[in-house]
């Protein structure tokens, strides 16, 4: 379902950038492993069904890359484990879950743009 809707925008390799978003997004709330176990195999039949088979390796390095750099969300299972053992953070005390939120919206956004450029735009794979 999700392959024929991204099949029908009809945006090639624009498809990359679009799930790695959704790759950076979802592992702000979930495990980034069992992120790359969902949408690698989408990726793998959405470059089948768009006929560029060859750019499937930058769509899998972007997926794991954007699921990786964004896992430090304080709702995901890095993030949960680094406030659980912070010490020092009392009941008002908000700064690390702040911090955390912060960073990963910056890099839910940054790494997949990076990700596009680096891997699609200047094919360095």
């Amino acid at each position: 379902m999700i392959v024929n809707g991204i099949v029908s925008l009809n945006i090639g390799s624009l498809s990359i950038l679009l799930l790695g978003f959704g790759a950076a997004v979802l592992s702000l709330f979930s495990s980034s492993l069992a992120i790359n176990l969902a949408l690698l195999p989408i990726g793998y039949l959405l470059t089948q069904s768009m006929g560029i088979p060859a750019l499937f390796p930058a769509l899998a390095i972007t997926v794991v890359i954007c699921s990786k750099f964004t896992d430090i969300s304080a709702f995901s299972s890095s993030g949960a484990l680094m406030l659980a053992a912070h010490q020092t953070m009392e009941p008002d005390d908000k700064t690390l879950f702040t911090y955390l939120m912060r960073y990963a919206d910056i890099l839910c956004f940054a790494v997949p743009l990076l990700c596009y450029f680096l891997f699609v735009v200047l094919r360095l794979v």
